[in-house]
């Protein structure tokens, strides 16, 4: 069987203070995800080891989406994904701690690329030419939106999840004009139709066959 695995830890957790206050943070992520993606998931969001975490989803489709969700939801944590793709030699487990494949394996493979290069995200599936890519893709996201202003940030939030500039600026309380400015200093429709396209290419990793 075919799986896409989805490993991540928090950097730096050491550093915490209050450890047991950031558990709690991850099982209530963990909750709110699993929750919203459960169509995807083969095998639910679970603590692995200390501040990691580990899923299995049915393919890479809503991968993209997922770890995002998890960095909206430990918002000021700093998180990195490592996304695995490829076979799984054990049954279906309750816990993905108890199960073993090369998915795993490239998942775990992926959550190290993260650590030496300094990123958030990366992808190690079964067609290494088109992880490049991949991965390039995200690191250029990633170091679009590291220089975002809370106010950029915000903004681009809201017009990802309304799409509407007038939407944006009744919720914001200011002007559309106020909202496209900031939009467009932010650089947000490339980088919206970069995420899109991103999520459309994962969505082919369906139709790839393993046998």
């Amino acid at each position: 069987m075919a799986c896409c695995v989805i490993t991540a830890d928090v950097k730096g957790s050491r550093d915490f203070e209050d450890r047991a206050a950031l558990q709690e943070s991850l099982k209530a992520a963990m909750a709110r995800v699993n929750e919203e993606f459960a169509p995807h998931l083969v095998v639910p969001f679970s603590i692995t080891i200390g501040d990691e975490w580990q899923g299995v989803l049915r393919s890479p489709a809503e991968s993209y989406d997922v770890a995002q969700a998890f960095a909206r939801a430990l918002e000021g944590v700093s998180v990195v994904f490592g996304i695995g793709e490829g076979e799984i030699a054990t049954p279906i487990a309750e816990r993905s701690a108890e199960m073993d494949g090369e998915a795993f394996h490239r998942s775990r493979e992926a959550l190290e690329k993260t650590k030496t290069d300094g990123k958030s995200i990366a992808f190690c599936t079964v067609d290494a030419e088109a992880d490049k890519l991949v991965n390039a893709l995200c690191a250029a996201l990633e170091l679009v939106s590291r220089h975002w202003t809370d106010k950029q940030r915000k903004a681009v939030a809201l017009f990802r999840k309304y799409g509407h500039q007038r939407k944006v600026s009744e919720l914001l309380g200011v002007t559309e004009s106020h909202v496209s400015q900031t939009l467009s200093a932010a650089g947000a429709h490339e980088f919206l139709r970069c995420e899109d396209d991103l999520r459309s290419y994962l969505r082919t990793r369906n139709l790839i066959d393993f046998t």
